[in-house]
């Protein structure tokens, strides 16, 4: 039995001070005439933040039992330079070592042999993927025995499953009842037009973006066969501040977490979600 475990996880926004960041970072400074190396100090959320992405890390490590993991972060690693009323520091190098010591614990572990990184937002990644281009070299250097690259719009065969890896995809839904059904159409209409070229429809296709989870099946008939593929738009480790609560129309709650899919012998044998859901409003009784 071949059995592999991939990881998916995406929008960390390192740099923001709701951001994921962890506290094992070494950044540095000018003080006196001198260079101080310092760690900069979590906020509350980053701290609850990083409580959860530990026991997500740990929780992967146990169900992989020391089976191969394969990473997938699917973009913006890093706030960007747009929106700065949030960082933790203002120099922006700080964001790409932030990123780096974020991505450093997966890599650490001795099953993970494979990392696809790829290219988030413009506004986020300082402009065509900068910031998932020097985090990816920057790993490349520390950790030379892995397999690690980056790209806009990836497709990654493993054991004959293919799985189609991007940043940018359809929209969660506006509303509670309508979640995913821009996801299905979405899904079937890169199946059909596959189908048309004469291609198989991947397996498994994974979005990021909107800072949810949503999972929908789609399965098409063409010719006399039937065709299954499965879209995930994966959450984020990123809390909310001025901008996104603006974006989502003052959101109650807010989900932070990763995908774990388990591959046996190519055929995916299970999807399971490892989801944190904090509800962000000020409850009062009088």
């Amino acid at each position: 039995m071949n059995r592999r475990i991939l990881v998916v996880l995406a929008d960390e926004h390192a740099g923001s001070n709701v951001g994921l960041l962890n506290p094992d970072c070494i950044l540095e400074k000018d003080e006196f005439e001198s260079i101080v190396r310092y760690s900069p100090q979590l906020s509350p959320y980053q701290e609850m933040l990083w409580s959860v992405h530990t026991d997500h890390l740990n929780t992967v490590s146990n169900f992989a039992n020391g089976d191969e993991i394969i990473l997938f972060h699917n973009g913006d690693l890093t706030r960007g330079n747009k929106y700065w009323e949030n960082w933790v520091s203002p120099r922006l190098s700080d964001q790409i070592l932030i990123a780096f010591y974020n991505i450093k614990p997966w890599l650490n572990m001795r099953n993970v042999k494979i990392a696809r990184l790829s290219k988030g937002t413009g506004s986020h990644v300082f402009g065509e993927g900068s910031s998932e281009i020097l985090v990816g070299e920057l790993l490349r250097r520390e950790y030379q025995d892995k397999d690690i690259s980056v790209v806009y719009h990836g497709s990654l065969g493993i054991d004959g499953c293919e799985i189609d890896y991007a940043h940018h995809g359809p929209h969660p839904g506006t509303r509670d009842w309508l979640k995913g059904n821009v996801a299905q159409l979405y899904l079937r209409d890169l199946m059909y037009r596959l189908l048309k070229q004469g291609i198989e429809p991947p397996k498994i296709i994974i979005r990021a973006h909107y800072h949810v989870y949503v999972r929908v099946v789609q399965i098409v008939e063409w010719g006399n066969k039937e065709y299954e593929s499965t879209l995930i738009i994966c959450p984020s480790y990123c809390g909310p501040e001025d901008y996104v609560i603006k974006a989502t129309r003052s959101v109650d709650t807010i989900v932070n977490g990763l995908i774990i899919i388990e591959l046996i012998n190519g055929r995916v044998a299970s999807i399971n979600p490892l989801l944190e859901f904090t509800d962000l409003r000020i409850k009062e009784i009088l």
